[in-house]
């Protein structure tokens, strides 16, 4: 991970240069997922990053959208339509050359007007594959080597998962899904099953952050906290590695994929053996303008929220083995989303 201040005009044509030496090689897709970029900037309301799909977008107030005169789309909230968002692809072909010399001249204009103003160079943090993209690194930059921390907690609380599908999609022939326009899932029955998942991922969070509250003889007054963790649970360790940083997806990908064929290669646990899980969790910059981005990614849509300081945007992945000699794997997914967050609509 690496900070730097630098123009972003300088930013757009070197990157633009990279992502269009891959395309000439086909090795587009591969060598952009190597290489995120966001501005890291204190001063203004304007922000920008560049993803791994090969995506300039700007989320900018409307005095700066009218002086650049780049096309773009206002935030859909009502109380925040005064923000524009813009998105530039930097992949060869995507647009004219005559657009984009356009762009970059509204970029050079506001890269200088930042200076007449006293805001000076952008303040990035970026990140890159140096075997995949050799000589990217920018000059001054500051390097942050992200390193793995590893903790353990002895004897704590930890429960004995048993992950149930949603009781909307486990109807038996007997009860019919909602979808075939009968019989609903009991609502006792759903309101059971997000009080599991809220106590497992409760749980999930306080383990992460290493709680007292987990630990066997932990024997805090109640009136100073109080917490009952999920049953039923087995007295064990617990071990949490974690990355801080900005983290390039391919390798939170490698850390996903490892740990779920991890969990394959283990043995069946038998009737009343406790079953061993693994819990991600990503916290996602809440000061870029990109959320979510879709399996199958364009360069040209995908979801838009108000970039924040004091946004939300975490998921947590909690997976544990199958039942049955089929090895597979049992796995639930939530998610946190902030206001101002078109992720869910």
């Amino acid at each position: 991970m690496l900070y730097i201040p630098v123009a972003l005009s300088q930013i757009f044509t070197r990157s633009h240069r990279v992502c269009v030496g891959a395309d000439r090689y086909h090795l587009w897709l591969s060598l952009c997922r190597c290489f995120a970029m966001l501005s890291n900037d204190v001063h203004g309301d304007d922000v920008w990053c560049i993803d791994p799909r090969g995506l300039l977008t700007l989320l900018v107030t409307k005095d700066t959208y009218e002086r650049l005169g780049l096309v773009g789309r206002r935030l859909p909230f009502k109380a925040h339509k005064d923000y524009f968002v813009i998105r530039l692809p930097l992949q060869k072909n995507a647009e004219s050359v005559a657009n984009v010399a356009r762009r970059n001249e509204a970029l050079k204009a506001w890269d200088a007007r930042r200076e007449r103003e006293g805001l000076g160079a952008w303040n990035v943090v970026y990140n890159f594959d140096e075997s995949t993209l050799p000589g990217l690194m920018f000059s001054k930059s500051q390097v942050r080597e992200v390193v793995c921390q590893m903790t353990k907690s002895n004897d704590v609380h930890i429960p004995l998962p048993s992950l149930r599908h949603h009781p909307s999609t486990s109807q038996t022939k007997a009860q019919p899904s909602i979808s075939d326009g009968q019989q609903p899932a009991n609502d006792d029955d759903v309101e059971d099953w997000n009080l599991e998942m809220a106590e497992l991922f409760e749980w999930v969070g306080m383990a992460s952050l290493g709680s007292q509250r987990l630990k066997a003889n932990d024997r805090v007054d109640p009136y100073v906290a109080l917490y009952e963790y999920p049953s039923p649970s087995h007295v064990g360790n617990i071990t949490r590695l974690r990355w801080s940083g900005l983290i390039g997806s391919t390798f939170l990908q490698s850390v996903i994929d490892i740990a779920l064929a991890t969990m394959k290669t283990l043995p069946a646990p038998d009737s009343g053996m406790i079953k061993p899980f693994v819990a991600i969790t990503a916290h996602s910059c809440s000061t870029s303008p990109v959320t979510y981005i879709p399996p199958s990614p364009s360069t040209s849509d995908g979801p838009t929220r108000l970039a924040r300081v004091d946004g939300e945007d975490t998921w947590c992945l909690f997976a544990t083995s199958g039942a049955g000699e089929a090895q597979g794997i049992d796995f639930a997914l939530v998610e946190s989303l902030g206001q101002y967050d078109t992720r869910w609509g």
